[in-house]
């Protein structure tokens, strides 16, 4: 088997271990186990990557570059110069804005909401409840509401900590010990609660059957300023900024590389219509 092979089979097994969805489908493994199984797979990418281009060097990929580009040209000039090249470009081009400018501004006029009709406006946090599954809502509660328990819990201790004796002291430091390590563990299952939570509403923003309308904030002179009201288009639900949630529920704010939004409210479109699940035929 050559170097090519050997990268082949690198590169697809680092993405199959990549994809790995672990915290669903295993929400009680550690920390270091779902990490190792996302960065063990993306090292394993690069390694792949790597042996593939040192097997075909940069030098040899800018020549089948350029030997590529120059028949391509070579070719273009020689249909442009055919008497009826013109005849047949301006008809297949009038094919294609006849097929497609209908789908075209369609879809454009998805991206952006302004024609959207939205009666009721909620908070983001109202229109989870609302909107996102049952299920989906009540498994985030519940991790939000262990989170509260443990948390009170490690201050009772704490404080109780304080004019313990010695030996009994001790005991207690075990026990915080003990419920601190319980809260890490709270507190990263509460955040892959709160991911799905949040995933299940951003696609549903993006698919346009929610709408959202917030404040855009904008750095002048150092200053951070709330824009006017608007809108919040369909694109700035797809595009989000690594290590970020794109909607905080509490703090009604949303980020995504578009920019970043305050005072947000979820709505339904009552202009939606969604496609249908047989066909008419």
């Amino acid at each position: 088997m050559d170097r090519t092979g050997i990268a082949a089979i690198i590169i697809g097994f680092g993405a199959t271990v990549a994809a790995m969805v672990m915290p669903q489908k295993y929400p009680q493994a550690p920390k270091w186990a779902v990490e190792l199984s996302w960065w063990g797979g993306v090292i394993l990418i690069v390694a792949g990557c790597i042996i593939l281009f040192t097997e075909f060097t940069v030098a040899d990929l800018g020549e089948a570059l350029h030997a590529w580009s120059d028949w391509i040209w070579n070719y273009a000039v020689w249909l442009a110069q055919l008497p009826a090249s013109w005849v047949v470009a301006a008809f297949l081009t009038g094919v294609a804005v006849h097929r497609w400018h209908g789908p075209v501004l369609k879809a454009m006029r998805r991206v952006s909401p302004a024609a959207a009709r939205v009666e009721n406006w909620y908070a983001p946090a109202q229109a989870a409840e609302r909107f996102v599954k049952a299920e989906v809502v009540a498994a985030d509660r519940a991790a939000q509401e262990k989170v509260k328990q443990i948390r009170e819990e490690v201050e009772r201790i704490e404080t109780s900590i304080a004019g313990e004796l010695e030996p009994e002291n001790a005991l207690i430091q075990e026990q915080l010990a003990t419920e601190k390590s319980n809260l890490d563990d709270a507190l990263y299952v509460a955040s892959r609660r709160r991911t799905d939570l949040v995933e299940h509403l951003r696609i549903t923003l993006k698919m346009g059957l929610l709408v959202g309308k917030g404040r855009k904030l904008v750095k002048r002179r150092g200053n951070w300023i709330s824009e006017n009201e608007a809108f919040m288009p369909l694109l700035f639900w797809g595009y989000l900024l690594a290590d970020t949630d794109v909607l905080d529920l509490e703090k009604q704010t949303a980020t995504s590389v578009l920019g970043c939004c305050d005072e947000v409210f979820i709505g339904r479109d009552e202009n939606w219509k969604e496609p249908p699940s047989k066909s008419s035929a």
